[in-house]
């Protein structure tokens, strides 16, 4: 895991930043408009090879309100390929993505 991704996931621990849909499903939920507000992109040059390659932000998430975070940021995901699972990233407001 890289350095970058690992210690956002320590500040990032409480249980409600858990994103734990399915990339399948957060897709078809944002086809859907069942998610309020969401965008994806590729990582660039943090790129992991057959692991770690998109990045997901979404406005109104259980985790920002549990870390005290702005009700009008966005929480940011990288998608983990290997596990099929979304590893918390940070806030927009940081990484600045969307």
């Amino acid at each position: 895991m890289p350095k970058w991704l690992k210690a956002s996931e320590v500040r990032f621990n409480a249980s409600a930043c858990i994103e734990d849909r399915s990339w399948t499903r957060v897709l078809a939920d944002a086809k859907s408009g069942a998610m309020p507000w969401f965008k994806t992109g590729g990582l660039g040059s943090l790129k992991v090879a057959n692991h770690l390659g998109v990045w997901a932000c979404f406005s109104d998430h259980a985790c920002l309100s549990a870390i005290g975070a702005s009700a009008t940021d966005r929480m940011c995901y990288v998608f983990d390929q290997i596990y099929s699972r979304f590893r918390p990233w940070g806030l927009n407001s940081e990484l600045e993505l969307c």
